[in-house]
């Protein structure tokens, strides 16, 4: 019978430890969800990993192979509580894989807003007004577009005042 334990990997080498992880035949999962950044003054999107630094591995409970998953490169050792590594429930690994392919297909960004959608704003000068979501606009910054005076106006507000609507 095998499980999920949760490995931490060294800075930035989740993928190298999950390419090294398979070729060695265990089964690892490193959630990625579609986000932007901005980048040389231009908006990309592109994958980011969900949890930095942290990457799921299948192993058999009874067998010797903790050793090889740690002495792994990219792999820096398990997540731990006391002596024994954290078993991670295989209901958890199979739900963020499909949320994962559900994210994917809707191309949605990790802040969970589409372009076109219909969201509120909550704060500032256009506090309670119904504006159309457009892109991001960096990190923490995203431009909608709103109606004022009869004309469209496309504004960059702060992510966190916006709400689906």
């Amino acid at each position: 019978m095998s499980d999920w334990y949760l490995v931490y990997c060294r800075a930035k080498q989740e993928g190298r430890a999950k390419a090294n992880l398979q070729n060695q035949g265990f089964e690892s999962y490193l959630p990625k969800v579609l986000g932007s950044r901005l980048c040389r003054g231009k908006l990309k999107t592109q994958e980011q990993v969900l949890f930095p630094n942290y990457l799921f591995v299948q192993l058999d409970a009874t067998g010797a192979d903790f050793y090889k998953v740690r002495s792994t490169r990219g792999v820096s050792g398990f997540v731990r509580f006391g002596d024994m590594p954290v078993k991670i429930p295989a209901k958890l690994i199979k739900t963020l894989a499909l949320n994962e392919e559900r994210l994917e297909a809707a191309g949605v960004m990790d802040q969970g807003f589409k372009p076109g959608q219909r969201v509120r704003l909550l704060n500032g000068p256009f506090k309670g007004l119904s504006a159309i979501y457009q892109a991001q606009d960096g990190e923490e910054r995203v431009k909608v577009m709103i109606e004022i005076l009869q004309r469209q106006s496309n504004v960059s507000v702060a992510l966190r005042d916006l709400e689906r609507q």
